[in-house]
């Protein structure tokens, strides 16, 4: 979805999980965007489906950039993507019933590097096959 958008490249600066390694830079060169997933509510069942029919995951969207204007720029983007995103939609062979950003960007303050970190946080809503 963010690469989608244009507002990042995977494994240049746009990076899965916790433990992503991507350039220490500083100042760094673009924004670069982590996206970190944790759990969320638990999972839900329907009448129909003998086990989970619906997982809700949470993620967290944190952007590295030289400055807080830059940082906050790209969180805002990416987080006006996700509220614009059609329901129910297909994206690498799931079904994404809802992808909500449960609030504005905010500044994390500095990296280990002095780039500025602007967040935000993901509800995601996601039928299981």
């Amino acid at each position: 979805m963010i690469a989608s958008a244009s507002l990042g490249a995977l494994g240049t600066t746009l990076f899965a999980g916790q433990l992503a390694r991507f350039p220490d830079a500083s100042p760094l060169p673009a924004p670069v965007t982590r996206v970190i997933e944790y759990p969320g509510e638990a999972p839900a069942d329907t009448m129909e489906a003998p086990t989970w029919a619906l997982s809700r995951p949470r993620c967290q969207v944190v952007v590295h950039a030289a400055t807080y204007e830059a940082a906050d720029a790209r969180a805002t983007a990416i987080a006006r993507t996700f509220a614009g995103m059609r329901r129910d939609t297909w994206l690498n062979g799931a079904r994404y019933l809802r992808v909500d950003p449960i609030q504005l960007p905010f500044d994390l303050g500095p990296d280990a590097q002095g780039n500025a970190r602007v967040a935000f946080n993901v509800a995601v809503m996601r039928a299981e096959p």
